[in-house]
């Protein structure tokens, strides 16, 4: 090869600092892509996603050519970035539990979004499954007066705490999707086995709650789907925590766990425990599906 061709050659190879930043910046764009593709799920394993594979290697190859003409920059900027991280994660300034919380809120940041995050996962099948809820007027009406007569808190909120006494924790049965299959039972289907899986109980409570007259919403977070039921302004933390206290003799003792957002509390629903306000089983949080009128 002459001189001329190799130092060509040379000039055109982008770097490996290059090729860090688009691999960085893949990620995120590979995820609002694939929020607008259609899911395809292959039967390998325990499930394996191919339009995720599909978007990341559409976002890879559309930032190398989109940023290529800046390769030199780029690579200067990727090399030096690199450096600092090395540099800091061998002087204990920067560790794993970071980097990751960092990645999720990144990841949330995306799925919250209008545009990028488009919806909720499987947002139609929720809602289908939520409008399936023949006989669910009769089971609220059943079994959503246990604690209405305590005057503790708006009605609304004790219906809910007597349907999630109904279906939660020890009644509830766990009951796995067949493998690679991701399915949202109706409602009027899990009221009457309260069994099922993390979205098929997310999806009933919601909807019971809903029914109630309370604002509900389904979470979807790391790998879980779970129900809040909205409680009023951040000054009611107290006012809640003592009612489920009387109400719930379990968990007196233990800490009751709500999320703030802005001045809105919504109290965790989840079946993680046999009272309101169990423990979250994961702290990162992708997207909401709010039920309210």
């Amino acid at each position: 090869m002459s001189e001329e061709n190799l130092e060509k050659n040379e000039n055109d190879e982008a770097g490996f600092g290059f090729h860090i930043v688009v691999f960085l910046l893949t990620l995120p764009l590979g995820m609002i892509i694939g929020r607008w593709m259609p899911e395809m799920i292959l039967p390998i394993g325990d499930g394996f996603s191919l339009h995720g594979i599909i978007s990341m290697i559409c976002a890879y190859f559309l930032l190398s050519n989109l940023l290529y003409p800046l390769r030199g920059i780029i690579n200067l900027i990727g090399i030096v970035g690199l450096s600092i991280v090395l540099f800091m994660f061998w002087n204990g300034n920067l560790k794993k539990d970071e980097i990751k919380s960092l990645f999720y809120t990144s990841v949330g940041a995306i799925t919250q979004h209008k545009i990028a995050g488009r919806s909720i996962d499987h947002e139609p099948e929720i809602i289908k499954a939520i409008e399936d809820d023949n006989e669910l007027d009769g089971f609220v009406k059943s079994y959503g007066n246990k604690y209405i007569n305590s005057n503790l808190l708006d009605e609304s909120i004790l219906r809910s705490f007597s349907i999630f006494n109904k279906i939660s924790n020890p009644n509830w049965k766990y009951i796995d999707d067949p493998k690679n299959r991701e399915l949202f039972r109706p409602v009027s289907e899990t009221i009457k086995t309260n069994s099922g899986d993390c979205d098929d109980y997310a999806i009933c409570l919601a909807a019971c709650m809903k029914h109630c007259g309370a604002c509900a919403r389904i979470v979807h977070a790391d790998g879980h789907l779970y129900p809040q039921v909205y409680v009023g302004q951040l000054k009611n933390k107290e006012k809640v925590t003592l009612a489920i206290r009387k109400l719930f003799p379990s968990a007196r003792n233990h800490i009751i766990h709500f999320t703030e957002e802005e001045d809105k509390l919504w109290l965790n629903m989840d079946y993680t425990a046999n009272h309101p306000g169990g423990e979250f089983i994961s702290n990162f949080n992708f997207e909401k599906l709010e039920l309210c009128d």
